[in-house]
């Protein structure tokens, strides 16, 4: 299957969607399908199932023992609504990337509007406890929110950063050969999209946040 995210990966090609008109097309395109996805989901009632790969199943490359963190073959039961919307989610993590001004897009609008990360904070539950579901989500959420107050204040409207910080933390301890991208090398691997420094900063915020709160207790 080809994937959307694989040409958005090189400088110049991010360099390209900076410019003001096609930042908002891209925006007015992802936002466009997170909320079809949302009315299809709802009307197909749409449930999620992780089964051994067929032809109707799009790999995640999760491990044996389903955590989504290893080198194995597991699979994602999904349409292609499915597929597409976690093409999205990876897309929308490589845009972003050490890119505070695509980053910023993602909270255009208003709590009443079209903001793109409250959408991506309200998905439904599977995303948040699954983890071949939270491998597609959670790092691009990560990527949106490091070194960017306003984003980790909207996120933390729906859910806690050390939600985030938990998985990055599995991840590490799946892979401690010294740096988060030993892993497989699979696309949706933190390691993958995410530089080690990017994802200690992660850490550290949590972890400062968690202080904070205990300390205000």
């Amino acid at each position: 299957m080809h994937t959307i995210r694989d040409d958005c990966l090189s400088k110049p090609n991010q360099d390209v969607l900076e410019m003001d008109s096609l930042r908002n097309e891209c925006f007015h395109l992802i936002l466009y399908w997170i909320q079809y996805w949302e009315r299809w989901s709802a009307t197909a009632q749409h449930q999620f199932k992780c089964v051994q790969p067929t032809s109707a199943t799009v790999s995640v490359g999760s491990n044996s023992n389903g955590d989504g963190n290893g080198d194995g073959s597991s699979s994602i039961a999904t349409s292609p609504s499915d597929a597409l919307f976690h093409e999205l989610i990876l897309f929308l993590g490589s845009i972003c990337l050490d890119n505070p001004q695509m980053a910023e897009m993602v909270r255009y609008g208003s709590v009443q509007g079209p903001v793109m990360l409250k959408r991506l904070c309200s998905l439904p539950f599977a995303f948040y406890v699954r983890p071949e579901l939270q491998r597609v989500l959670f790092p691009t959420l990560a990527i949106l929110t490091v070194g960017d107050e306003a984003n980790r204040g909207i996120l933390e409207e729906d859910m806690s950063v050390e939600m985030i910080a938990m998985f990055l933390r599995q991840t590490q301890r799946h892979h401690k050969a010294a740096d988060v991208s030993g892993s497989s090398g699979h696309r949706m691997d933190v390691g993958v999209r995410m530089p080690r420094a990017m994802v200690d900063a992660y850490l550290a915020t949590a972890a400062a946040a968690a202080s904070e709160a205990q300390s205000n207790e």
